[in-house]
């Protein structure tokens, strides 16, 4: 089943990290991207780097439905994950969960 077949959600999570921690943040993340990847409703994650904060990475993640990502926020992974990195953050993470508009348009 594809995206477009669901009523997905996409999560952008904005993280401004302590200089001295980004080299941690992305060691880290690339040992537990997979794991968040195979988390039962993640369609898809990725990280980018803000292109003029190099301190401040996005994670975008796609999800089958809110209940799967809900599920994640309150899943041991995700507790051991941020337990982790919050300790790193310089600034509040700023976390927006979209529904994409083909999800709103369909018809009733």
């Amino acid at each position: 089943m594809g995206i477009s077949d669901t009523n997905s959600l996409v999560r952008i999570v904005r993280l401004s990290f302590k200089e001295e921690h980004l080299d941690d943040f992305l060691q880290f993340y690339s040992r537990v991207q997979s794991q968040i990847a195979a988390f039962e409703g993640c369609l898809e994650v990725q990280a980018f780097r803000d292109n003029e904060q190099p301190n401040v990475i996005y994670t975008i993640s796609r999800w089958a439905d809110a209940a799967c990502l809900e599920n994640y926020r309150q899943s041991d992974l995700f507790r051991d994950i941020w337990a982790r990195v919050s300790p790193w953050f310089d600034e509040k993470p700023q976390a927006f969960s979209l529904i994409p508009l083909r999800e709103l348009a369909r018809p009733a």
